[in-house]
């Protein structure tokens, strides 16, 4: 389902502000890989509301929801808990992605040849953005500006630059994106001859980006006591290396310990109640665990994923609801409760 009129969207303001978005992706990259990307970068999620409302969660969100939206027993539901040794991280690495902003009326682009532009010819070249200074990964652009005639090109009537000056003759058109442009160029001389282009060259704004960026950090203990467990997270869009250490030691704390993911299944059709539940249950709800026979004893979560398998005519609402541990969630946040340990957000 996608959102309409009457669904609108529901999205949070990021705690991250990322100045540069876009510039990277392929034209065909897909909407949900774009999301993933941003997500990523921020902390937070994305889902599609039972309504069908598009959801935005910041990565703030989860900590601050400290009460429960749905409080269960293990005598209403199946239950179950992985113990989340695999899901332990004690050497995390965070990997950032460097950027920087040039000045107005650099180099994007420069040809590596003259350009032949035949009688009546009209030609289109695909210039993707280059640093000719300086080597970097890529470069995208926050501005391109129309090459000038006698600055950014001339033209002759010969292909060595010698001959009669025809820049005057040529006509371009800019198509500018994040990655690339297409100039279109053109004479619009009387006579019969060919006009060779030279020095053609785009300026504008370059945005650079570096090799990216590796911060690791690690916890001994947990290592010498359950082995070394990788975690390698990757932020797309986040240009600042100090933003992704703050990332890795909030990860590091905690998922350094293992903890219970429960697994929760309930039959929908079995009370009003559960039905309720149910079908007021989105990605992100607090859910709240009563189960002392699996160690579960006020357990809290938050649904990840949600199933629903409804038999025909309605005799069995098969519902079930895979989480993660709200102790992933828990440290500090400004304007939120404070915990039991001094685990610091970011």
């Amino acid at each position: 389902m996608l959102s309409d009129p009457a669904t609108g969207v529901d999205l949070d303001a990021g705690q991250s502000v990322f100045p540069w978005a876009g510039d990277t992706w392929a034209a065909e990259r897909p909407v949900a890989a774009a999301l993933r990307d941003v997500c990523a970068s921020e902390g937070g999620w994305f889902a599609i509301a039972a309504d069908g409302t598009p959801t935005f969660r910041d990565r703030h969100a989860r900590p601050r929801r400290t009460t429960p939206n749905v409080v269960l027993s293990a005598g209403l539901v199946e239950l179950h808990a992985r113990r989340g040794e695999q899901a332990v991280a004690n050497s995390v690495e965070v990997t950032v992605h460097p950027r920087m902003v040039g000045e107005p009326g650099e180099v994007l682009w420069r040809a590596g040849h003259a350009v032949r532009l035949a009688p009546g010819e009209v030609r289109t070249l695909v210039c993707r953005y280059q640093d000719p200074t300086e080597h970097v990964m890529e470069v995208g652009a926050l501005s391109v500006e129309l090459p000038r005639r006698g600055v950014d090109f001339t033209a002759t009537d010969r292909v060595d630059g010698t001959g009669e000056d025809l820049t005057h003759t040529v006509m371009v058109a800019l198509e500018s994106g994040a990655r690339g442009a297409a100039l279109t160029l053109w004479s619009d001389g009387a006579d019969e001859r060919a006009v060779y282009v030279h020095g053609l060259q785009l300026r504008g704004t370059p945005l650079r980006r570096y090799t990216p960026v590796t911060v690791r950090v690690e916890d001994d203990a947990s290592i010498v006591t359950r082995g070394r467990h990788p975690l390698r997270v990757d932020l797309p869009l986040q240009d600042d290396a100090r933003t992704g250490e703050d990332v890795a030691r909030a990860l590091l704390a905690n998922r350094r310990e293992p903890h219970p993911w429960p697994v929760i299944g309930l039959e929908a059709t079995a009370r009003a109640d559960l039905l309720a539940a149910a079908l007021g249950t989105d990605v992100g709800t607090r859910i709240h665990l009563d189960a002392p026979e699996l160690g579960l004893g006020g357990a809290a979560c938050f649904v990840e994923h949600i199933r629903h398998h409804i038999e025909r005519g309605g005799a069995s609402h098969r519902v079930t609801w895979r989480t993660t541990p709200a102790d992933l969630h828990t440290y500090w946040v400004l304007g939120a409760g404070l915990g039991i340990d001094t685990r610091l957000g970011y």
